[in-house]
């Protein structure tokens, strides 16, 4: 078992060098706000949501409702006096390849970087006017481009209509892919902005990779939004954003641009959740377009004054806005916090050494336990691959997309069925190897804990981040041992509370609820989430099983240690063998001497009596 003395001193070393990070705290760089008057017109952009909503309703990527929008915006574009440009590309939607049309201009300025506001154009499946998502965005960005023709400033200004968002932001993946040498200074993204009942400005800045929006614009979102219209636009604390970060689920128009290393933000005031049916003009408050709207304006008017900031898109966390952490001191930290996993799986290794222990046979086992869960991965792959399932395009599915919201139970359920057919018949094989090769659970205690040890070690290439999730096991088990439930397979389950923890603040923040688990299901079908993450987790799963199960089991079949026998004559001791001889040769001296007092039955019944005594007594 694991050494405890071992454990304790190397978390106190390892809380010691983790502390050491919290020195490179330091104040965020900031963006002062522009002191200059504002004149989004609310009225006017509600009256184009009311026409978008009217006269373009349904504005499915690739749909025709979607190419005469972008056509009525071209007309719109050109009697404001832009030049427009249409980027046509093409992707795969539901297993067919789609043609997608980005609409963008922009407005001249001298500086060098350039400033890109956004909204998607496109409306999510099954969506009747589309009145908030995403018509006002639309509205509100054609606003601002009416703004800005007639309002000097330094940066040139990209306003960009994308489309493919409702199918995970593929127009703005297309812009970045097709302009990688653009220089950005910042982006900020527009996505339903006028829900009526909306109390707070909902900002996010996350993304598909271990990468987020920069700490000064957060912090410049959030004062825009409190000097327009004193809307509270709440900042992600330490927790979520290290989970963000240990779990980059992020998705919306600004993700793309972020993975790419520039600062993006998204804007949203989606009010209570609604069905894209209910998506209708009757749900859409002019009062809330206008305070969003203003925001932007006065987001991109700070930009555009303020000196260029030097922090760009990565992995810096806030814990206020007085204090950042540099992502390189936060996987110090977490590297830190693993060390005592590592210095106790050395200590199991030496003793197995010392101790000649086998391992190869619970190696196996380990593979037996993992493989139904990688067959029954390649089925979904498989299946997916020849179109077997409904196929879903390469990018991060929007949370709110009818994809997200409709679980296909019955493919789980034969996933399911499957899975259980493959673990039963593995646990067979299983149990067949552990009569023909039994081990002890320090065997498994020492493969489980290398297990541990191997998956840090990819994880710390990967994403540093995701070790995050490993440290419930870097506590919790090299405290189990063999015995009941609670000293053997708790300790041992415990370590996957981080990642319950984590789908439970998933469910939560993207408003999926129950369905957060057929989510993340679509983003492994799809490939989303890439297999190495996916293949350690189940490395992860299959390693808790078997340390659980061989220290819950060897706890209940150990005998009761044996009996000391009895000693013989053969291994007494020489005095006792002297002693011995002494009464033998008085009984014999007593017997030649006549019958003592009492008469012959009184000399029988003490010779009986002396030869039942142990021999030490005679």
């Amino acid at each position: 078992m694991v050494n405890l003395k071992i454990y304790r001193l190397a978390w106190a070393a390892a809380l010691v060098l983790a502390a050491f990070a919290l020195l490179t705290l330091r104040p965020p760089e900031l963006v002062g706000l522009s002191a200059d008057p504002v004149g989004f017109d609310g009225e006017r952009a509600m009256a184009t949501v009311r026409l978008l909503a009217r006269e373009y309703p349904g504005r499915v990527a690739g749909g025709s409702q979607d190419k005469r929008t972008v056509t009525w915006l071209n007309t719109q574009l050109g009697e404001i006096g832009y030049h427009s440009h249409v980027d046509t590309f093409s992707a795969t939607i539901n297993g067919e390849r789609v043609l997608l049309q980005n609409l963008w201009t922009q407005s001249r300025g001298d500086a060098q970087e350039v400033i890109v506001v956004l909204a998607n154009r496109d409306s999510p499946p099954l969506s009747t006017q589309g009145a908030n998502n995403n018509a006002s965005g639309i509205a509100a960005l054609l606003e601002l481009a009416r703004l800005f023709s007639s309002t000097a400033h330094a940066h040139p200004i990209v306003f960009l209509w994308t489309d493919g968002d409702a199918y995970g932001a593929l127009g703005a993946s297309a812009f970045v892919e097709r302009y990688p040498e653009l220089p950005i200074l910042a982006v900020v993204s527009l996505r339903q902005i006028a829900g009526a009942g909306a109390r707070k400005l909902v900002l996010n800045g996350w993304s598909a990779t271990p990468d987020v929006a920069p700490p000064w614009l957060w912090i410049l979102a959030r004062s825009a939004s409190r000097y327009e219209s004193d809307t509270q636009a709440p900042l992600p604390n330490i927790f979520s954003q290290l989970l963000r970060l240990a779990v980059p689920t992020g998705g919306g128009s600004q993700a793309p641009f972020v993975s790419h290393g520039n600062p993006a933000i998204s804007l949203s005031a989606p009010g209570p959740p609604r069905q894209p049916a209910a998506d209708t003009i009757d749900y859409v408050s002019v009062e809330t377009l206008g305070r969003i709207g203003r925001t932007a304006e006065r987001m991109v008017t700070s930009l555009d004054e303020a000196p260029n900031p030097t922090t760009l898109a990565g992995d810096q966390v806030f814990f206020s806005k007085y204090r950042r952490l540099d992502g390189r001191a936060v996987t110090w930290a977490l590297v830190a916090l693993t060390l005592p996993l590592l210095a106790i799986t050395g200590g199991l290794w030496l003793t197995a050494l010392r101790r000649h222990t086998r391992t190869a046979a619970t190696w196996l086992r380990l593979g037996l336990r993992l493989a139904p869960w990688l067959a029954t991965l390649l089925v979904v792959y498989l299946a997916n691959f020849v179109g077997l399932l409904p196929r879903s395009p390469g990018a991060l599915i929007p949370p709110e997309s009818q994809l997200a919201d409709s679980p296909r139970y019955l493919r789980v359920v034969l996933l399911v069925l499957f899975l259980v057919l493959c673990y039963h018949y593995a646990m067979a094989v299983e149990r067949r190897l552990a009569r023909r090769y039994p081990a002890g659970p320090e065997s498994a205690v020492l493969v489980a804990h290398t297990t541990a040890v191997l998956i840090a070690l990819v994880m710390v290439v990967v994403n540093p981040f995701s070790l995050l999730l490993l440290l419930p096991a870097a506590i919790c088990w090299p405290l189990a041992r063999p015995g009941a439930w609670y000293r053997s397979r708790l300790p041992v389950w415990s370590a996957l509370s981080f990642v319950g923890l984590a789908v439970a603040y998933f469910g939560l923040r993207l408003d999926l609820d129950r369905d957060v688990w057929w989510y993340f299901f679509l983003m492994v079908e799809n490939r989303t989430i890439p297999f190495a993450p996916i293949g350690l987790g189940l490395a992860f799963v299959a390693a808790a099983a078997l340390l659980g199960h061989d220290l819950h089991r060897r706890a209940e079949v150990v005998p009761l240690p044996p009996a000391e026998p009895r000693p013989s004559a053969a291994v007494r001791s020489p005095q006792d063998r002297k002693a011995a001889a002494q009464d033998r040769a008085a009984t014999a001296a007593q017997d030649t001497s006549g019958p003592p007092e009492g008469g012959p039955l009184q000399s029988l019944r003490g010779r009986r009596r002396l030869r039942r005594r142990p021999p030490a007594q005679r």
